[in-house]
């Protein structure tokens, strides 16, 4: 895979494949669902990409600041906690027109900047499709899909001139902006090639400590099913509707059943591999750890 993805980035004839990786589902009302295992699959591998290319250049002894950040975020609310060097984690809570969704994205961005994409959406591909940086009731998974997909990984951008270049090439890269296909091309291979340099992003991991929930009654979609057989190992209170609930899997029936259900509350925690010239901030605590891949 690494020997592809360095030939790509060499010779130009290659590259037409390239905006799959960032680029999945074409359509953003396709946010309401996906399906299929191979769906699945075509996710994970684009997804994968950047990741392979950084294994094949971080070296196994590199250290990092190890930063932990725990916290709690209800329905409809948001999070927020300074990682240093003016850059802030985030929970945001998804926005939506049309269909009601539940959860949050994770986001990471220099304190004041809510511009969109940002660092962690923009190092942490595909876009527009299943993704570890939504925890939510999209692209078909139900609540108890989302809480149960623990923990997630993610990465993100760590330069500020990186995040203003990284924006400029998701512009180009992707089909709504109308961009020629040339030029997604190129600005597919530039990202790429940011992306697979361990110097410009930092590692990330979100875990789900507890949650509160409505679960979906609809069935798991094929690509979610091994997250559903692990929901019982993830700490979670299924809330109740008017009428009894006869299957934690199915959840309950009655007003309130929908087919994605309701995330109601998480508690998490997010541990984050900051570079070792990263200055955190004081009031927090860090240790040398063993980079993130």
């Amino acid at each position: 895979m690494i020997r592809f993805i360095r030939a790509l980035l060499k010779f130009k004839p290659m590259l037409a494949v390239l905006p799959n990786i960032f680029f999945i589902l074409s359509s953003p009302q396709m946010r309401g669902a996906v399906s299929g295992s191979s769906s699945a699959q075509t996710v994970a591998d684009a997804g994968s990409a950047p990741e392979k290319a950084r294994k094949s250049t971080r070296s196994r002894e590199q250290q990092c600041q190890e930063l932990k950040l725990t916290g709690e975020v209800a329905e409809g609310q948001g999070f927020s906690a300074p990682i240093g060097e003016g850059w802030v984690f985030r929970m945001v809570p998804i926005r939506s027109s049309g269909q009601r969704y539940s959860g949050w994205d994770l986001v990471v961005n220099p304190i004041g900047d809510g511009v969109y994409p940002d660092a962690l959406l923009l190092a942490t591909p595909p876009f527009d499709s299943v993704n570890q940086r939504e925890v939510g009731t999209t692209f078909g998974l139900r609540a108890q899909d989302a809480v149960a997909w623990t923990p997630r990984h993610f990465h993100f951008l760590v330069s500020a001139a990186d995040l203003r270049q990284a924006r400029e090439l998701f512009g180009q890269i992707m089909p709504f902006q109308r961009s020629g296909e040339a030029a997604r091309k190129m600005a597919s291979a530039k990202l790429l090639s940011m992306l697979s340099d361990p110097s410009r992003t930092a590692a990330g991991q979100f875990s789900v400590l507890d949650a509160r929930l409505f679960a979906g009654v609809a069935d798991a979609p094929p690509f979610a099913e091994q997250w559903a057989a692990h929901l019982s190992q993830v700490p979670h209170t299924i809330d109740q509707s008017e009428s009894q609930s006869v299957d934690e899997s199915k959840a309950q029936t009655g007003a309130a059943a929908t087919p994605r259900g309701e995330l109601h509350w998480i508690r998490f925690e997010v541990t984050l591999w900051l570079p070792m010239s990263w200055k955190a901030p004081s009031a927090s605590h860090t240790q040398t750890a063993k980079c993130a891949e």
